[in-house]
């Protein structure tokens, strides 16, 4: 199956659990234009709310969200990142993930639990979550806190 999303679509939102309603529908339409199914982009809207309410549930919580949705041919990809307020210009770096950077842990390939967040066994089940709504899931723990979780789920294959 090809992809109906042909250029990355990116969402910044303030780190408000109130947003959480714009973050689920820009999620099924992004879904919806990579031409998964309606159960794909249910999982997948539950998915990346779970994984922006883990990055604002945070001690020390962002001031904004950024998610990024790519698709390449075999997978659509969500990264929700944590952006600071002295990250607002990160946008334009146009890293792999939402959050800019070239070096973010989320945009690395890793073996199934190799980047295992070591902050305890809450993000051990926002994990398990994750792993029954998507076919990969990768978080980037960084100083102490969690940077970004990458979604990954493969399209469908015709035929």
């Amino acid at each position: 199956m090809s992809c109906g999303l042909k250029d990355p679509v990116e969402l910044r939102v303030a780190a408000d659990p109130g947003m959480m309603l714009v973050i689920r529908l820009a999620t099924a339409g992004v879904v919806a234009r990579a031409g998964l199914g309606i159960d794909a982009m249910d999982g997948l809207k539950m998915a990346t709310e779970e994984a922006c309410n883990c990055l604002i549930g945070q001690d020390n919580p962002p001031a904004r969200i950024a998610l990024r949705f790519a698709c390449d041919g075999s997978a659509l990809t969500i990264c929700a990142a944590a952006c600071d307020a002295d990250e607002a210009g990160v946008a334009a770096q146009r890293g792999p993930c939402a959050c800019g950077r070239a070096d973010c842990g989320a945009s690395r390939p890793a073996a199934p639990h190799a980047q295992a967040p070591a902050a305890g066994d809450e993000l051990e089940i926002v994990r398990c979550i994750l792993e029954a709504l998507a076919d990969e899931v990768d978080f980037d723990m960084r100083e102490g806190r969690l940077r970004a979780i990458e979604l990954r789920t493969a399209l469908a294959r015709e035929g």
